[in-house]
């Protein structure tokens, strides 16, 4: 979330709207959430739906930001932060836009 919002925050220094990120991992949800450029992101522990399966989901939604500037600083954000850690990153199968500005990792 720290590197999404810093690059967020080069597109628009004051933005407003929400950057939401899950990160399942089949017991339970990390959630990460931002809605104003001087927030820190907050964090949350919940419990996952049953049978739900490791997954990262990112929701952005931003002001005065072109939706392929944001949907690359989602994108670039997860690629970095997976390889500086040396996690694969498989890209999403049968890739479409999702009007709602969802991006979905899943690792198999």
């Amino acid at each position: 979330m720290t590197t999404l919002k810093a690059k967020v925050l080069k597109l628009n220094p004051e933005f407003v709207g929400h950057i939401k990120l899950f990160l399942d991992i089949g017991s339970e949800t990390v959630k990460h959430s931002v809605t104003i450029y001087y927030e820190e992101p907050q964090e949350d522990i919940i419990q996952s739906k049953e049978g739900s399966v490791p997954a990262l989901k990112i929701l952005s939604a931003v002001s005065n930001v072109k939706k392929e500037a944001l949907k690359e600083a989602v994108n670039s954000s997860v690629q970095e932060v997976f390889e500086k850690r040396r996690i694969k990153v498989p890209k999403p199968e049968n890739g479409h836009e999702h009007e709602h500005k969802e991006h979905t990792y899943c690792k198999k």
